[in-house]
């Protein structure tokens, strides 16, 4: 044999031995990152500590609150309809009363749930702008619920006519603002005092949150700027999106909302999802 076709055949034969190696590599880190994920999963469910919130927003970013709060409407619009169709079946005027006072009031109610998402998402990526507004946001959380309590129960009170609960709704109704200015105070008092026993909490807590925040890279002999990794910086489960997203140079989110809709519409999102996480390789600079 002609000593060309032995260099061809085993040329052939080394290229075969490399691409069995690179899918064998590609199923081992599959394997590996699915393991990970479930016991991550695991321990925080049996701990009691798994953060929904946090997934969420890690994964839509600024869009997620507007997200959970159109969510949010769609069950208080589920739970109106309950209310309506209850009250018609057991002909409960209290019911009915209920009913009206939160349809009445939706909007407002769905910008309430805009505002408390929003900042439960400032307080989470930025802790330190945050936790001097601390006092009242949760004023403005306690004013609120007194608002809904006093509303609920003047319109309960329209069949009732009960006295007392008539001089309670007009003294929640006509102290709200006093009561919200109260809650500041108390609200600032708290802090000050937690700040000045308590300092290294939260010194800690914002240290983890900034932490948490930071992209954590090593050096890697082999990376190819112009190649599709798989992000291991910006992920939620496999970093598919957000290698994808980096590859492009935009946000993730808007890789993942496509995703989800595709998922939705054509079914096939999640075999998709699944194939490109173990045919695209990891982004060697990121940390994994």
């Amino acid at each position: 044999m002609p000593t060309g076709t032995k260099k061809k055949d085993t040329s052939k034969k080394s290229n075969k031995r490399d691409s069995q190696e690179v899918v064998r590599q590609r199923l081992y880190d599959f394997k590996d990152e699915v393991h990970t994920v479930g016991r991550k999963t695991h321990e925080r469910v049996r701990k009691g500590d798994f953060t929904y919130d946090n997934w969420f927003y890690r994964t839509f970013g600024v869009i997620g609150p507007l997200f959970s709060s159109v969510f949010g409407l769609l069950v208080l619009l589920f739970f109106v309809w309950i209310l309506e169709n209850s009250a018609l079946f057991l002909g409960s005027n209290i019911l009915f009363a209920l009913h009206d006072f939160i349809y009445a009031n939706m909007e407002i109610l769905f910008l309430m749930l805009l505002f408390f998402s929003y900042t439960s998402y400032f307080s989470r990526h930025y802790p330190k702008i945050y936790l001097p507004l601390s006092p009242i946001v949760k004023a403005i959380s306690a004013t609120v619920f007194l608002w809904i309590v006093a509303g609920a129960i003047e319109a309960i009170n329209l069949y009732k006519g009960n006295d007392v609960l008539n001089a309670i709704a007009l003294f929640i109704d006509s102290s709200l603002p006093w009561l919200f200015a109260f809650f500041v105070f108390v609200g600032y008092i708290i802090l000050i005092l937690k700040l000045l026993i308590d300092k290294p909490f939260y010194r800690d807590e914002i240290e983890a949150e900034e932490k948490s925040r930071n992209v954590s890279q090593t050096s890697a002999a082999k990376y190819s700027p112009n190649r599709l990794y798989r992000s291991g910086t910006d992920r939620v489960l496999g970093g598919v999106c957000g290698g994808i997203a980096e590859y492009l140079g935009i946000d993730p989110v808007i890789i993942r909302i496509l995703w989800i809709v595709a998922t939705l519409a054509w079914g096939a999102g999640i075999l998709l999802y699944i194939i490109a996480w173990i045919i695209i390789p990891r982004n060697p600079k990121d940390g994994w």
